[in-house]
C-alpha cells in the first residue's frame, strides 16, 4: 500500500506540473504569439520557424525565443515567440521584442573568433604566428611555441579552472579592470598539461583571457571594445552585440536565464537530473548577475539580438559582407579560414571519441549531421543559444532563448531537439548539391544563383 501511495503521489505531482507548464506556455504564447519581424521574408522558412517555436514553447519547455537568417548577406526571417523576464524586473513577464538581448555563454566564442579575423584581415595578426611574438608576457611556462591556431583552436594545454575565489576578490577590491588584469596576469603565468598543439581539450574560461590578452596586444584595445568597433559598428548593430561591459541603459532589455523543468529535458539517470537541477540553478543566477553584465570573459559574456548574431553569420557566410555593402573582413579572410578549418590538421579530443578541427576560434567539433557537411562556423552557448555560418550555403542563423538547458543532460553526438528541427528547416528550404564535405573544396563560396 505504501509503493502505492507513492506511486499515486507521483502521478499527482506530474499531473499538477504538467498543468502549470501548460498554463504557462499558453500564457507566454497569449502574451507574445510567434511573429515575424522580417520585411521581406523566405514565407515559408519563416512559417516553418514560427511553427517550431510555437510547438517549443507549448511542448518543451521553452519560454522565450528568437530565431533569425541571412542568406546570401540579406535577412529572410526573424521571427519572435514567447515571453521573458527583464534583468531588472523579475517580477514582470514581458513579450520577447526583435531588441531582446539574450544572453548565450559561449556563443560569445564566435563573435570573439571574428574579432580576431579582423585583426588577420587587416594584416595585424597571422595565424600561424605564435602568441609569444605578439604577447611578450605569454611565453613563459613553456608555452612560446604556442600558435595562435593552438591558442584559438583549445590545443594550447591550458583547459584550467578560472581562479575563481582570486578573481571575485578582485572584482571586490578593483571592479571589472581587476578582474581582467588578474586573470590575464594568471594565464601569463600557467603551465600547459601537453605540449601545445598535441591534442585539444575545450577551454572553457581560460579561453577568455588567452584571446582577450592576445588581442590587446595585437590591436591596443580591449576585446570588448574591439568588437564595438569591428564587429558591431560595420554591421550597423551597435546597440544589440555586446561582448560584456553591457551599458546600464540597456539592462532593461536583457531576458533573464530560466530553469528549464527537467520534464522537459532530456531523459537521464537519476544522479544526471540532481546534477542537472543545480546546474541548472547556478548557471542562471550567474548569468542573471549584475556582476556578469558588468565584466568582459570573451569566452562566455554575450548579451545579443538573434538579428545582429545572424547577421554577424550571414556576413562571414557571403564572403565577408551584406547585400546593403556592409563589410566584415575581405573574401579572401574567409576562404583563408575556410581552408585552415577544413585542413587536414584534425586531432582527435583528448577523450578520444570526437575529431577536433583547426578552427581559428570558432568551435573545433562540428556536427555532420547537423549540417550536412564540415563547412561551418559555428559556436553554441550552455543553455542551448547557438549560431553558425554555412559557407555552403551561404547562410548565417541564429537561434536565442532564455530557457536554460542543463549541459549535464545532452549527449554527445545527439543535437538537441530544437536545433535540429531548425537546421532542417533552412537545409530544406536551401538545398545543395551533395552534402559530403569532400565534394566542394574548402573555401568555395556559394553559387548565389541558386536563390
Amino acid at each position: 500500500s505504501l509503493n502505492r501511495a507513492l506511486a499515486l503521489t507521483a502521478l499527482l505531482g506530474d499531473a499538477c506540473e504538467m498543468s502549470a507548464q501548460a498554463d504557462l506556455a499558453e500564457r507566454a504564447l497569449s502574451l507574445g504569439p510567434p511573429r515575424g519581424c522580417c520585411e521581406d521574408p523566405e514565407q515559408s522558412l519563416e512559417d516553418q520557424l514560427k511553427r517550431i517555436a510555437e510547438r517549443h514553447i507549448r511542448a518543451h519547455g521553452e519560454l522565450g525565443l528568437s530565431i533569425s537568417v541571412y542568406r546570401f548577406g540579406r535577412e529572410v526571417a526573424s521571427i519572435v515567440a514567447g515571453m521573458h523576464r527583464s534583468a531588472e524586473d523579475a517580477d514582470e513577464w514581458v513579450p520577447v521584442e526583435p531588441g531582446t538581448l539574450f544572453m548565450g555563454y559561449s556563443v560569445a566564442k564566435g563573435v570573439s573568433a571574428t574579432a580576431a579575423m579582423t585583426a588577420v584581415d587587416r594584416g595585424e595578426l597571422e595565424y600561424s604566428d605564435s602568441v609569444a611574438q605578439h604577447w611578450q608576457g605569454f611565453g613563459g611556462c613553456n608555452k612560446d611555441t604556442m600558435t595562435v591556431d593552438d591558442a584559438l583552436s583549445h590545443r594550447g594545454g591550458l583547459p584550467h579552472l578560472p581562479p575563481v575565489l582570486r578573481l571575485g576578490f578582485a572584482y571586490f577590491r578593483g571592479g571589472v579592470d581587476a578582474v581582467w588584469s588578474t586573470g590575464t596576469n594568471w594565464v601569463e603565468g600557467l603551465r600547459p598539461k601537453w605540449l601545445p598543439g598535441l591534442k585539444a581539450r575545450y577551454h572553457a574560461v581560460s579561453w577568455s583571457w588567452i584571446v582577450g590578452g592576445l588581442m590587446t596586444a595585437v590591436t591596443g584595445q580591449h576585446l570588448a571594445e574591439l568588437v564595438q568597433d569591428r564587429v558591431a559598428t560595420p554591421l550597423s548593430v551597435t546597440g544589440n552585440l555586446f561582448l560584456g561591459h553591457l551599458p546600464r541603459k540597456v539592462w532593461s532589455r536583457v531576458a533573464r536565464l530560466e530553469e528549464k523543468r527537467l520534464r522537459h529535458q532530456t531523459p537521464a539517470a537519476f544522479w544526471r537530473r540532481i546534477v542537472a537541477f543545480f546546474e541548472s540553478m547556478v548557471m542562471t543566477r550567474v548569468g542573471n548577475s549584475a556582476i556578469w553584465r558588468e565584466i568582459c570573459l570573451p569566452s562566455s559574456t554575450i548579451f545579443a539580438t538573434s538579428s545582429a548574431m545572424a547577421r554577424m553569420y550571414g556576413a562571414l557566410a557571403n564572403g565577408g559582407r551584406l547585400e546593403d555593402g556592409s563589410r566584415l573582413v575581405k573574401e579572401e579572410t574567409i576562404r583563408k579560414v575556410s581552408s585552415r578549418t577544413l585542413s587536414k590538421r584534425s586531432l582527435l579530443s583528448d577523450d578520444g571519441a570526437e575529431e577536433s578541427l583547426l578552427s581559428c576560434g570558432f568551435c573545433p567539433w562540428v556536427d555532420k549531421g547537423l549540417h550536412g557537411h564540415s563547412n561551418i562556423l559555428h559556436h553554441s552557448g550552455m543553455g542551448g543559444s547557438f549560431a553558425f555560418a554555412d559557407l555552403r550555403r551561404g547562410t548565417g542563423v541564429a537561434v536565442m532563448k532564455n530557457s536554460y538547458d542543463a549541459e549535464i543532460l545532452i549527449q554527445k553526438g545527439v543535437p538537441q531537439l530544437l536545433a535540429l528541427e531548425v537546421c532542417r528547416a533552412v537545409t530544406g528550404t536551401y538545398a545543395v548539391d551533395g552534402e559530403d564535405e569532400n565534394s566542394s573544396p574548402a573555401g568555395q563560396q556559394p553559387d548565389r544563383s541558386k536563390r
